[in-house]
Order: structure tokens, then sequence, then C-alpha cells
């Protein structure tokens, strides 16, 4: 008596989770990054991914902006971010900048010149 109820909850919970990831509008637009150590790191989004070499920078159009995990070279996770504004036909930019403390974002503005001077290694988890 007691499994159909479970998998009645269980279904429940999957039906609107998947109902949720569904409707969620698609935030698709550019991404800047600025990787400020001396490793690669690896950007992994809904439907691509992107390396950035050690000391590096990379603009990616049409990036989905949604959410999405910076990686390190061994794919270790350092942080998930995401954003892109809140409307999905004008979608914000978003700027990175990944240090060896770890990652930062903005949907405002660039970071500030100059640069942190590109030092260190980031290590994921």
């Amino acid at each position: 008596m007691r499994r159909p109820a479970i998998l009645a909850t269980v279904l429940i919970a999957l039906v609107t989770t998947l109902q949720a990831c569904a409707i969620e509008a698609t935030y698709r637009g550019r991404i800047e990054v600025w990787n400020r150590t001396q490793s690669p790191i690896n950007f992994v989004g809904r439907d691509s991914s992107f390396d950035v070499p050690a000391c590096g920078h990379v603009v990616k159009d049409q990036f989905v902006l949604n959410r999405y995990d910076i990686v390190d070279s061994q794919g270790r996770f350092i942080a998930r971010h995401g954003g892109g504004g809140s409307n999905p036909s004008n979608v914000t930019p978003m700027y990175e900048m990944v240090t060896s403390g770890g990652a930062v974002y903005s949907d405002l503005h660039p970071p500030p010149e100059p640069l942190p001077v590109c030092v260190g290694i980031i290590v994921g988890q």
C-alpha cells in the first residue's frame, strides 16, 4: 500500500521539475571572460562550452547565460553563475573575471582597469 503513494509522490515531483525546466526562458547572449590565473578554465553551458586559456580573454556570443558552470582544466567545479537580465529579447551581457581567489561576475560592466596581475592557479573541488 505504501509503495503506490511513494511512486505517486516521485512522479509528481518529476513532472513539476520537468514543467519548470520547460517553461524557463532562454537568455542567449554575450559573455566576456578574463582569466587572470596561470591555469586554463572551461565554461560549461546548457548547449555549448568554451575554453579560456591561462591569462586569456575570450568573448563568446550566443551563449546560454541562464546558468553555467566554471570548471578547471580537469573538470572540477569552481563556480556556478548565470543571468542575462529580465527580458529574453533584450539580454544583458555577462562579464566574468577569474582569479586564483575565485570567479566574480557582473551583468553591468566589465572589470575595472587595470586588471589584476595574472598569477597563481585555480583548482576546483
